[in-house]
């Protein structure tokens, strides 16, 4: 059997790509076709809070693994790793051998595959809500597409798994016939789902007729942020935490679970250079 080799590329600070291959010219229009299965997707996912917390708490170390290896001194950055997660939970539900228990470790995935996904979907519902609730003051929109080769087989079960737990199914493309056209889709899909903020996610020659599978996760984020000029000494100087709870309400932003406290002490912690300073003074 022939192996493929996934790359995974980071193209922007809030949109990732994963894409078996890479480039080559060819046409510019692509018909698409969709493959889904008929269950309807679990609007109230069966988990219990213990439980479901517990992967919150492995997708912050995740996130802290990963904002470890692409963060720069010195620059701001702006990424989304709970959406990362999501993205390739999707994929490690048609990963099996070796690839699934390597990506199980990489992204910190603790539970059982059935519950993971549970956990996912229920994860992915309640931030659905609040980015779309007239409540908020700002918008988010995550969103999560699979593009296939148009004459792969699909397994039953796997579109089981994306209709139940992600609401999602499989694109059709001709990536051999079509790739420069099958480029041209994908990105205007991304377009679309990012308010045209990002147009060109997939550049020339990175599809190409040995391209079968393409991942695409996107982010769209709109919201009035508060400004703090030299952040990290600012936020460090509002400890203790209820100064810094203020400075979370004041971005209108709240964690799903209880592991928002957690996440936060961790930044100051691991990426500050005073932070446990500021920490062992809070507990005396």
């Amino acid at each position: 059997m022939q192996r493929l080799l996934m790359t995974l590329t980071l193209f922007s600070a809030v949109t990732l790509t994963i894409a078996l291959g890479c480039g080559d010219e060819g046409n510019t229009t692509a018909l698409l076709s969709h493959a889904q299965s008929t269950l309807a997707r679990e609007s109230t996912p069966t988990i219990d809070h213990q439980t479901f917390t517990q992967q919150m708490q492995a997708n912050n170390d995740f996130a802290f693994d990963l904002l470890r290896q692409v963060r720069k001194p010195d620059e701001n950055l702006f990424t989304g790793p709970v959406s990362i997660s999501s993205a390739l939970a999707m994929a490690y539900g048609g990963a099996r051998g070796a690839t699934a228990t390597e990506m199980k470790a990489a992204l910190r995935f603790v539970l059982d595959d059935d519950t993971l996904h549970r956990a996912f979907n229920k994860l992915d519902l309640e931030l659905s809500q609040r980015g779309a609730s007239a409540n908020e003051d700002f918008t988010l929109s995550l969103d999560n597409a699979l593009w296939s080769q148009n004459d792969f087989e699909l397994e039953a079960d796997y579109l089981d798994l994306l209709a139940l737990n992600y609401g999602a199914g499989m694109h059709l493309l001709d990536f051999i016939g079509n790739p420069e056209g099958s480029r041209t889709t994908i990105n205007d899909w991304v377009a679309e789902k990012t308010e045209e903020r990002i147009k060109d996610l997939i550049g020339p020659k990175q599809i190409t007729e040995d391209t079968r599978l393409v991942l695409t996760n996107t982010i769209y984020f709109k919201a009035s942020w508060v400004r703090y000029d030299a952040w990290p000494e600012r936020l460090c100087a509002l400890c203790p935490h209820r100064k810094l709870r203020r400075h979370r309400a004041a971005l209108r932003w709240e964690p799903a679970g209880d592991v928002g406290g957690d996440a936060h002490e961790r930044i100051l912690r691991e990426f500050h250079p005073r932070a446990d300073e500021h920490h062992a003074q809070r507990h005396l």
